[in-house]
Parts: C-alpha cells; structure tokens; sequence
C-alpha cells in the first residue's frame, strides 16, 4: 500500500470532529476490552494505532508500551496526545515495522483491525516473530466475513456473497476477508499455537445505519456477549497465538 493511500484512508478513519462513529469507535473500544485484560504490567508494542483510542487505555495499564503508526496523519496526532506525557512509558514511530532498526522483543504485539488492510498478511506475521519475547503473544482482531449484517445483505439483495467487496470495503482499502477458520488457518500456517479464538460483537446493521440508532453503551456491551454467544455470525474476530 502506498504511503498516499494510507493518508487517505487515515483521513476517513478521523474521529477528530467528536463524533462517536460506529467503525471504528465503538470497535476499536470493544477490542480494547477484550485486549487489555492479557497487558496489565506487561512492555507491549501496539501496531497501527489510529486515534489512539485503544492506545489510551493501555498507557494506563501497561509496564511500557511502544506504538508503530505508519501514517504522518495519525502519528501526529498521537504524538501531540500522548507523546509530551513525561508520566508515561511510551515510544511512538512513524513508520512500517519492518522500517524499525533498533529492534526491542516485547510480551505482547497488537495488531487490532489491521490485517484486512495487508495483501501478504503472512509476511506481516512472520515479521512480528522477530518482536516477540519467548511465549510472547501477538494479539490480532479483524471484521468476519460472516458477520450478521453481511448474511442479511446477501439475503436483501445488497449483495451476491457474503465476501462481496462493500463500498467500505473499497473505500478503506480492506483486501483481505476472514472466518475464523480462515483466520486460524493463517496463523497455524506461519508457526503460531493458537492460545484463544472467538468471535465478538453482533451488528446487524451497517455501520451507518447503527450510528442512526444511536445506541447507549449498555446495548452496545449487551451486543457484545451476544456475539460471543453466537460466534458464527459475529462482526469481529479475535485470535490469541504464541510462536510454536
């Protein structure tokens, strides 16, 4: 992906006008609630990180926490927010993880809604190898495939297949698609032993059709566990893996 591409999608991922968009504020929230409970007192590396919002909640738990943000757009945003705080351990990058020479090994890598944005998810992956500790855990979340809203676009009209490009798709550059199968076939492939897979998060709706119904966070955390009750139809994935 081109370093024009990423400013751009950055750009339409902003949150900076208070609004509380469906994607990815309430994603990104609800995959810090799974992710932070593995990262109290650990030294973590979070890769992409956005606005920073999962970023906050983990500055406030973690041992140390360094953060690999491809995008000047982001990066600076983030390096205003969080890099003046001389209370926290925090090291911020502007660039791709492979462009980081002085390589540190950490308990935990984060990779939170990112691998849908890699055409070789695999190079990526076994590049994290080189950033993690002995029974270190990279910690991924990714959009299912089979997600509920998807299912009810095929059965619409709006779409043929449930792996059918969506305009937001094409929009924020997502090349790659995933099932949990999918998923799990990945990381076994590049040497990992899957700790925990699960989906999370049911949303019937697109996300602009949710942000109208402008739900409470009661809801929102109540949609949660339902889609860890009915995993197959879940929004988001999560996966838990150490190196084999």
């Amino acid at each position: 992906m081109q370093d024009n591409e990423l400013e751009k999608i950055a750009a339409i991922y902003n949150l900076s006008n208070g609004k509380k968009n469906f994607e990815p504020y309430f994603h990104t929230k609800l995959a810090s609630i799974q992710i932070c409970s593995d990262c109290k007192d650990k030294d973590v590396l979070e890769l992409g990180c956005g606005e920073g919002l999962m970023t906050e909640d983990l500055l406030k738990i973690t041992k140390t926490l360094t953060v690999v943000e491809p995008t000047l757009y982001f990066y600076s945003m983030i390096k205003k927010k969080f890099g003046s705080n001389v209370n926290s351990n925090v090291n911020i990058y502007n660039c791709f993880l492979h462009e980081i020479e002085n390589r540190q090994r950490y308990d935990i890598l984060i990779m939170a809604s990112l691998l849908q944005h890699i055409k070789e998810p695999e190079e990526l992956l076994e590049l994290t190898k080189g950033f993690l500790r002995k029974n270190g855990m990279i910690i991924v979340t990714v959009p299912n495939v089979n997600s509920l809203h998807r299912q009810i676009g095929v059965k619409s009209g709006m779409l043929k297949n449930v792996t059918d490009d969506t305009e937001n798709n094409k929009k924020l550059a997502q090349y790659r698609k995933f099932d949990k199968d999918l998923l799990s076939q990945l990381f076994i492939t590049c040497g990992f032993e899957i700790v925990e897979s699960y989906g999370y998060m049911f949303k019937p709706f697109s996300n602009e059709q949710m942000e109208k119904l402008n739900l409470d966070w009661n809801v929102i955390h109540a949609l949660n566990e339902i889609g860890r009750e009915n995993q197959q139809f879940a929004n988001q994935l999560y996966i838990k893996a150490i190196i084999r």
